[in-house]
Protein backbone atom coordinates (compact mmCIF):
# COMPACT_ATOMS: atom_id res chain seq x y z
CA UNK A 1 0.00 0.00 0.00
CA UNK A 2 1.63 3.31 -1.13
CA UNK A 3 1.80 5.95 1.85
CA UNK A 4 3.24 9.14 2.53
CA UNK A 5 5.83 10.10 5.56
CA UNK A 6 4.49 13.91 6.25
CA UNK A 7 7.37 14.17 8.51
CA UNK A 8 9.86 13.37 6.36
CA UNK A 9 8.45 14.71 2.91
CA UNK A 10 6.51 17.32 3.94
CA UNK A 11 8.89 20.08 2.51
CA UNK A 12 9.59 18.68 -0.76
CA UNK A 13 5.87 17.31 -1.45
CA UNK A 14 4.46 21.19 -0.52
CA UNK A 15 6.91 22.51 -3.80
CA UNK A 16 5.15 23.19 -6.93
CA UNK A 17 7.59 22.44 -9.26
CA UNK A 18 7.77 18.78 -7.48
CA UNK A 19 4.11 18.42 -7.99
CA UNK A 20 4.42 19.65 -11.82
CA UNK A 21 6.98 16.90 -12.26
CA UNK A 22 5.16 13.90 -9.99
CA UNK A 23 1.70 14.69 -11.98
CA UNK A 24 3.70 14.00 -15.23
CA UNK A 25 5.27 10.90 -14.61
CA UNK A 26 2.12 9.94 -13.24
CA UNK A 27 0.23 10.52 -16.69
CA UNK A 28 2.76 9.63 -18.76
CA UNK A 29 3.47 6.16 -17.08
CA UNK A 30 0.08 4.99 -16.02
CA UNK A 31 -3.65 4.92 -17.15
CA UNK A 32 -6.25 6.47 -15.00
CA UNK A 33 -4.76 9.77 -13.65
CA UNK A 34 -7.84 12.06 -13.61
CA UNK A 35 -6.42 14.49 -10.99
CA UNK A 36 -2.63 14.69 -12.09
CA UNK A 37 -3.76 14.81 -15.56
CA UNK A 38 -6.38 17.85 -14.69
CA UNK A 39 -4.08 19.78 -12.96
CA UNK A 40 -0.88 19.50 -15.91
CA UNK A 41 -3.77 20.85 -18.59
CA UNK A 42 -5.01 23.71 -16.06
CA UNK A 43 -1.28 25.08 -16.15
CA UNK A 44 0.30 24.34 -19.39
CA UNK A 45 -3.16 25.34 -21.16
CA UNK A 46 -5.86 26.75 -19.71
CA UNK A 47 -4.04 28.94 -16.92
CA UNK A 48 -1.60 30.80 -19.88
CA UNK A 49 -4.36 33.41 -20.87
CA UNK A 50 -4.86 32.14 -24.50
CA UNK A 51 -7.33 33.44 -26.61
CA UNK A 52 -9.59 30.23 -28.14
CA UNK A 53 -7.29 29.64 -30.94
CA UNK A 54 -4.41 30.54 -29.48
CA UNK A 55 -5.76 28.00 -26.33
CA UNK A 56 -6.76 24.88 -29.15
CA UNK A 57 -2.98 25.14 -30.77
CA UNK A 58 -1.23 24.83 -26.91
CA UNK A 59 -3.90 21.69 -26.46
CA UNK A 60 -3.01 20.20 -29.39
CA UNK A 61 0.54 20.28 -28.42
CA UNK A 62 0.58 19.30 -25.16
CA UNK A 63 -1.75 16.05 -26.51
CA UNK A 64 1.23 15.74 -28.76
CA UNK A 65 3.53 15.82 -26.14
CA UNK A 66 1.82 13.64 -23.24
CA UNK A 67 1.38 10.78 -26.30
CA UNK A 68 4.84 11.16 -27.46
CA UNK A 69 6.20 10.26 -23.62
CA UNK A 70 3.78 7.47 -22.91
CA UNK A 71 4.58 5.90 -26.22
CA UNK A 72 8.16 5.75 -25.82
CA UNK A 73 7.73 4.64 -21.56
CA UNK A 74 5.99 2.04 -23.31
CA UNK A 75 7.93 1.04 -26.05
CA UNK A 76 10.59 1.21 -23.38
CA UNK A 77 12.64 3.23 -25.50
CA UNK A 78 12.74 5.23 -22.21
CA UNK A 79 13.03 3.66 -18.78
CA UNK A 80 11.77 6.11 -15.72
CA UNK A 81 14.12 3.79 -13.26
CA UNK A 82 16.77 5.46 -15.46
CA UNK A 83 18.39 8.35 -13.93
CA UNK A 84 19.27 9.98 -17.13
CA UNK A 85 16.37 8.90 -19.10
CA UNK A 86 14.26 10.59 -16.12
CA UNK A 87 15.81 13.96 -15.97
CA UNK A 88 15.88 13.97 -19.79
CA UNK A 89 12.03 13.64 -19.69
CA UNK A 90 11.42 15.94 -16.80
CA UNK A 91 13.85 18.40 -18.91
CA UNK A 92 11.29 18.38 -21.84
CA UNK A 93 8.48 18.66 -19.55
CA UNK A 94 9.84 22.19 -18.55
CA UNK A 95 10.99 23.22 -22.02
CA UNK A 96 7.16 22.90 -22.78
CA UNK A 97 5.64 24.09 -19.77
CA UNK A 98 8.06 27.02 -20.62
CA UNK A 99 10.28 28.69 -17.24
CA UNK A 100 8.31 31.68 -17.41
CA UNK A 101 5.28 29.14 -16.37
CA UNK A 102 7.52 27.52 -14.16
CA UNK A 103 8.91 30.31 -12.40
CA UNK A 104 5.57 31.67 -11.55
CA UNK A 105 4.72 28.98 -9.49
CA UNK A 106 6.34 30.72 -6.48
CA UNK A 107 8.00 33.22 -5.85
CA UNK A 108 10.74 32.13 -4.42
CA UNK A 109 11.91 30.22 -7.52
CA UNK A 110 12.81 33.65 -9.05
CA UNK A 111 15.64 33.60 -6.32
CA UNK A 112 18.86 32.36 -7.01
CA UNK A 113 19.30 28.32 -8.14
CA UNK A 114 16.36 27.72 -5.39
CA UNK A 115 14.37 26.22 -8.53
CA UNK A 116 17.20 24.15 -9.79
CA UNK A 117 17.53 22.71 -6.48
CA UNK A 118 14.21 21.79 -6.01
CA UNK A 119 14.13 19.95 -9.78
CA UNK A 120 17.02 18.21 -8.61
CA UNK A 121 15.70 16.98 -5.26
CA UNK A 122 12.63 16.39 -6.87
CA UNK A 123 14.34 13.73 -9.56
CA UNK A 124 16.44 11.80 -7.49
CA UNK A 125 13.42 11.28 -5.02
CA UNK A 126 11.27 10.42 -7.75
CA UNK A 127 14.08 7.79 -9.29
CA UNK A 128 14.86 6.24 -5.16
CA UNK A 129 10.52 5.30 -5.57
CA UNK A 130 11.45 3.99 -8.93
CA UNK A 131 14.67 2.43 -8.73
CA UNK A 132 13.04 -0.82 -7.77
CA UNK A 133 10.82 -1.47 -10.60
CA UNK A 134 8.25 -1.49 -9.28
CA UNK A 135 4.75 0.10 -11.38
CA UNK A 136 5.55 3.58 -11.64
CA UNK A 137 2.09 4.67 -10.66
CA UNK A 138 1.93 3.07 -7.08
CA UNK A 139 5.59 3.98 -6.64
CA UNK A 140 4.94 7.80 -7.10
CA UNK A 141 2.01 7.66 -5.74
CA UNK A 142 4.06 7.91 -2.39
CA UNK A 143 4.66 10.91 -3.23
CA UNK A 144 1.93 12.98 -4.62
CA UNK A 145 -0.07 11.75 -2.48
CA UNK A 146 -3.70 11.49 -4.19
CA UNK A 147 -4.02 7.00 -3.74
CA UNK A 148 -1.11 7.10 -0.52
CA UNK A 149 -1.60 6.55 2.89
CA UNK A 150 -0.61 10.27 4.76
CA UNK A 151 1.09 9.58 7.96
CA UNK A 152 2.22 12.60 10.31
CA UNK A 153 2.09 14.01 13.80
CA UNK A 154 -0.78 15.53 15.64
CA UNK A 155 0.80 18.82 15.22
CA UNK A 156 1.26 18.32 11.75
CA UNK A 157 -2.29 17.58 10.63
CA UNK A 158 -3.43 20.84 12.09
CA UNK A 159 -6.11 22.43 9.45
CA UNK A 160 -6.16 19.46 7.48
CA UNK A 161 -9.04 17.69 6.57
CA UNK A 162 -9.79 13.60 5.36
CA UNK A 163 -12.37 10.98 4.77
CA UNK A 164 -10.55 8.53 7.05
CA UNK A 165 -8.66 9.00 9.98
CA UNK A 166 -6.45 6.56 11.77
CA UNK A 167 -5.02 7.47 15.67
CA UNK A 168 -2.66 5.01 16.62
CA UNK A 169 -2.42 4.06 20.34
CA UNK A 170 -4.91 5.81 22.25
CA UNK A 171 -2.76 4.59 25.09
CA UNK A 172 -2.51 5.65 28.41
CA UNK A 173 1.43 5.49 27.85
CA UNK A 174 1.27 7.38 24.53
CA UNK A 175 -1.17 10.53 26.07
CA UNK A 176 0.90 10.24 29.34
CA UNK A 177 1.85 14.17 29.65
CA UNK A 178 -0.36 17.04 30.94
CA UNK A 179 -3.77 15.90 30.36
CA UNK A 180 -5.44 18.90 29.41
CA UNK A 181 -2.31 19.13 27.06
CA UNK A 182 -2.92 15.76 25.58
CA UNK A 183 -6.26 16.09 25.59
CA UNK A 184 -6.22 18.94 23.14
CA UNK A 185 -4.05 17.07 20.94
CA UNK A 186 -6.40 14.06 20.99
CA UNK A 187 -9.31 16.19 20.18
CA UNK A 188 -6.74 18.10 17.01
CA UNK A 189 -6.13 14.73 15.76
CA UNK A 190 -9.63 13.04 15.89
CA UNK A 191 -11.61 16.24 14.39
CA UNK A 192 -9.25 15.93 11.14
CA UNK A 193 -11.63 13.22 10.23
CA UNK A 194 -15.14 13.55 8.07
CA UNK A 195 -16.34 10.52 7.39
CA UNK A 196 -14.48 7.76 9.18
CA UNK A 197 -12.23 7.72 12.42
CA UNK A 198 -10.31 4.68 13.81
CA UNK A 199 -8.76 4.27 16.97
CA UNK A 200 -6.13 1.58 17.45
CA UNK A 201 -4.97 0.28 21.08
CA UNK A 202 -2.83 -2.88 21.90
CA UNK A 203 -1.62 -4.93 24.53
CA UNK A 204 2.55 -4.70 23.73
CA UNK A 205 4.48 -2.55 21.45
CA UNK A 206 7.80 -3.71 20.90
CA UNK A 207 10.53 -0.97 22.04
CA UNK A 208 11.45 1.10 19.16
CA UNK A 209 14.81 2.04 17.77
CA UNK A 210 16.32 4.75 20.04
CA UNK A 211 14.06 4.64 22.58
CA UNK A 212 15.36 5.91 25.96
CA UNK A 213 12.37 4.76 28.00
CA UNK A 214 9.01 2.82 26.68
CA UNK A 215 6.67 0.87 28.33
CA UNK A 216 6.21 -2.42 26.51
CA UNK A 217 2.84 -3.28 28.67
CA UNK A 218 0.00 -0.58 27.11
CA UNK A 219 -3.43 0.31 28.74
CA UNK A 220 -6.27 1.35 26.86
CA UNK A 221 -6.39 5.35 27.57
CA UNK A 222 -9.99 5.18 28.97
CA UNK A 223 -11.30 8.66 28.98
CA UNK A 224 -10.29 9.18 25.76
CA UNK A 225 -11.68 6.35 23.65
CA UNK A 226 -15.31 6.98 25.87
CA UNK A 227 -15.54 10.19 23.20
CA UNK A 228 -16.20 8.01 20.63
CA UNK A 229 -18.49 5.28 22.23
CA UNK A 230 -21.44 6.51 21.78
CA UNK A 231 -20.70 6.80 18.04
CA UNK A 232 -20.03 3.19 17.72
Amino acid sequence: MPYRDEDATQNLASEPVANLIVDFLLVAAGQGQPGPFQRLLDLAVFGRGFDQENEYRARSRWNRFIANAKQRLAAEEAELANIDDLRTIVGELLDIVGRDAVVGLSSEYAQGDYLQQQINATIDRAHALLADGEDPATALASFSGDRAVRIMSIHKSKGLEFDTVVVLGVESQTFWGDQDAERSAYFVGISRAKRRLYLTVCEQREVPLGARSWNVARTEHEEFLSYATPYL
